[in-house]
């Protein structure tokens, strides 16, 4: 009796010839109107989605900054506050000369760090166990070590988008613009988007006035 069972060899053949005979040339596909407006939508979302904690944190520091010179005014750009980031700083946060890590961006982080770092451990109070080996578990993986380490993280991953962000789109700048608006409005007296024609971009034009308490 004939045997005309395949060897190996020969089934491993017939498949490749199959998938060869199969083989159709590949062909790239106009993109469509929808997926490009879906891009659209995820880019303006994008630029919607800005953490305001570096910019008022940077003009917190350059107001301070002023007063501690026993200054009352501030006529700036927002451009310049964002540049006030790499001035570096001393043990006691004032501004040296000196080679040094310390910045006033390191020290907005940290402090911000410290800040969010307390928010995520009282967020998850309710799911800590009550006692025994489940709360024991859950410290573990729960604690300020943990805390300050996925703060940190998300605290410069905040930095280095916001300012990305703030140069690619003039959204952005509106919602910094209006945030100057509405956390300053006792002292701020002039915040008006212009075009800085020295640097090219987009900017938003500062006047503080803290000599009177109103």
């Amino acid at each position: 009796m004939e045997n005309n069972r395949l060897t190996r060899n020969q089934y491993q053949f017939e498949i490749n010839k199959k998938e060869a005979l199969e083989a159709v040339e590949p062909k790239i596909q106009p993109i469509t109107q929808q997926e490009l407006l879906n891009e659209v939508k995820a880019y303006e979302k994008s630029m919607k989605d800005i953490s305001l904690w570096p910019f008022i944190g940077l003009i917190n520091w350059a107001l301070e900054n002023r007063a501690k010179n026993g200054d009352t005014e501030l006529v700036t750009y927002l451009s310049k506050i964002i540049n006030l980031a790499d001035i570096r700083l001393g043990l006691d946060g004032n501004p040296i000369d000196t080679d040094t890590l310390h910045t006033v961006r390191s020290e907005l982080i940290e402090n911000y760090t410290q800040k969010y770092a307390d928010y995520l451990a009282k967020r998850d109070l309710p799911d800590r166990p009550n006692s025994g080996w489940p709360r024991l578990a859950w410290e573990l993986t729960h604690n300020h070590i943990i805390y300050q380490t996925k703060a940190r993280d998300k605290c410069i991953d905040d930095w280095k988008k916001s300012m990305t962000k703030i140069q690619q789109d003039i959204e952005p700048i509106v919602i910094v613009h209006n945030a100057i608006t509405k956390e300053y409005a006792k002292i701020c007296k002039t915040n008006k988007i212009v075009y800085n024609q020295q640097l090219h971009i987009q900017d938003i034009k500062l006047a503080f006035d803290f000599s009177k308490v109103n």
